[in-house]
C-alpha cells in the first residue's frame, strides 16, 4: 500500500490570514482521498502532507477493510486486499461479531424486562 502522488486543490488565504487547504492523496490503485483542512499562515504545506500521509494509508485500510467485511457478510468471496492485511480484516469481523453479540444480549434484556412488566 502506498500513496504515489499527492495534489494541492486549494491554498486558499483567508482575510484573517489563515489558509483553507485542499490535498488530494492517490494511491498505487489510483483510489483518491480528499483532505480539507484550515492552517495558519505559516503553515509548511509540503512538510503537512507529508506527516499526513500515514494517516490516509490507515484510513484507506479501515475503508477497504469495512467493504471487504460487506462483500463476506452477502456471501461474496473476500476480495483481494490491498491496503489492508488479512490480520486487520480478521480483527474487525471478530470486533463486529462481538459488538453484535452485545447488541443482541442487551435487546435480550429489555424484551425480558418489558415481558415482566406486563
Amino acid at each position: 500500500m502506498a500513496i504515489t502522488s499527492t495534489e494541492i486543490l486549494e491554498d486558499s488565504p483567508q482575510a484573517d490570514g489563515v489558509r483553507h487547504i485542499g490535498v488530494k492523496f492517490i494511491s498505487h490503485t489510483g483510489k483518491e482521498v480528499i483532505r480539507r483542512f484550515w492552517a495558519d499562515k505559516n503553515f509548511n504545506i509540503n512538510t503537512g502532507i507529508t506527516a499526513a500521509i500515514p494517516d490516509i494509508e490507515i484510513y484507506m485500510a479501515e475503508q477497504e477493510v469495512e467493504e471487504a467485511c460487506a462483500k463476506i457478510e452477502k456471501g461474496e468471496p473476500i476480495p483481494k486486499l490491498e491496503f489492508a492485511t488479512t490480520e486487520q480484516l480478521k480483527m474487525f469481523v471478530t470486533e463486529k461479531k462481538l459488538v453484535q453479540e452485545a447488541e443482541i444480549a442487551d435487546l435480550t434484556t429489555r424484551k425480558t424486562y418489558l415481558e415482566g412488566v406486563k
